[in-house]
């Protein structure tokens, strides 16, 4: 039988040593404001992952989704992919949060998450995301 959490620990120490270092930023809504009929927005946490970024391919932008997962949004040119470790404390991300991630100086927002979870262990997470001047 497979030990997962070994695994993750395995994962997340690669990336560690190959990838970068990020943030996230997980959002949280809270009230409405009728005056600039907006939710305002708190950071709930903020978290330093390591990960590695990608392109998606010509192929995956004309399909709009990754392998068989449906995105929210369509992976549009310009979009990438982050796949980022779990370790140490990373909570489980979805689909139905607002996520914002920093590489260096560029911000992105996070249309999308995949969690690689066999067993229900998530190993690591698959990020779509869509660079946006006007993320704070």
């Amino acid at each position: 039988m497979v030990d997962y959490a070994k695994t993750q620990s395995k994962v997340a120490t690669k990336l560690g040593k190959v990838g970068m270092e990020l943030e996230i930023e997980i959002m949280e809504k809270s009230d409405y404001v009728v005056s600039t009929d907006t939710f305002s927005r708190e950071i709930k946490e903020v978290y330093t992952v390591y990960g590695i970024k990608r392109k998606y391919t010509d192929k995956e932008i004309t399909r709009g989704f990754i392998g068989q997962e449906k995105t929210k949004n369509l992976i549009q040119v310009g979009d990438v992919e982050f796949m980022i470790s779990v370790l140490p404390t990373l909570p489980e991300l979805n689909d139905e949060q607002d996520i914002k991630l920093t590489e260096g100086e560029v911000q992105w927002a996070i249309a999308g998450v995949i969690p690689l979870a066999p067993a229900g262990i998530v190993l690591f997470y698959k990020l779509h995301a869509q660079r946006r001047d006007d993320v704070s």
